[in-house]
């Protein structure tokens, strides 16, 4: 679990690892098969991140995970965008990444990595306009929200996943145990609030610092 802004663990809860997101993208592409799709296609956002490690920043310019049923993922991505990618969890897991410049057309080129595609998923949290120009790009294919997809894949954890939420849930009660401590006349409850979120992302700060 990372701080907000940062790429930092939490309570000892580290982030994850390459064997794990492997095999989550290794269950993403039976999965797809599985639903009948040819395709899933991940933009920015809480999905790209739980398939492959990398918390691209949300743009105008698309970034996309394509993970075809048959064959290997890859990532279209901006050009400007490639140094960050490479050096993310991406690179770590061999992802091919399909770089475009400023005046190419990324849907033709999402377009032409699955060119026999007939039924798509895109992810629930990709914006409309990146929707619309995929479904444009490839008229052929029938589109699909990916929830159903993604959220099966979810709902298995792997012990390191496991690990984690218990020691993310120990970070929580600790400082629940300290609320009572935050209360004095005088004290708004956003100031509250704001310190519980401080000891919760920075355990060890004082109580009357934030």
């Amino acid at each position: 679990m990372r701080g907000p802004g940062t790429g930092s663990s939490v309570a000892g809860v580290a982030s994850t690892d390459t064997p794990d997101l492997k095999a989550r993208l290794t269950r993403a592409t039976a999965a797809t098969a599985q639903a009948g799709l040819d395709a899933l296609l991940v933009s920015p956002g809480p999905d790209l991140r739980y398939l492959t490690g990398y918390d691209a920043i949300p743009l105008e310019r698309l970034t996309c995970l394509v993970v075809p049923a048959r064959g290997e993922p890859c990532i279209v991505v901006p050009e400007l965008e490639v140094p960050a990618a490479e050096a993310s969890s991406v690179g770590d897991l061999s992802i091919r990444i399909e770089s475009w410049p400023e005046t190419a057309d990324p849907y033709a080129l999402t377009a032409s990595l699955i060119p026999e595609a007939r039924q798509v998923a895109v992810d629930d949290h990709m914006w409309a306009a990146k929707v619309l120009a995929l479904r444009d790009a490839m008229p052929q294919a029938h589109q699909r929200a990916a929830g159903e997809v993604i959220q099966g894949l979810r709902m298995r954890k792997s012990a390191a996943e496991i690990e984690a939420l218990v020691r993310a849930g120990e970070a929580i009660d600790a400082v629940h145990a300290q609320v009572a401590g935050f209360l004095r006349p005088g004290r708004t409850e956003r100031r509250s609030v704001r310190t519980s979120r401080t000891r919760f992302w920075q355990p060890g700060t004082p109580l009357w610092t934030s």
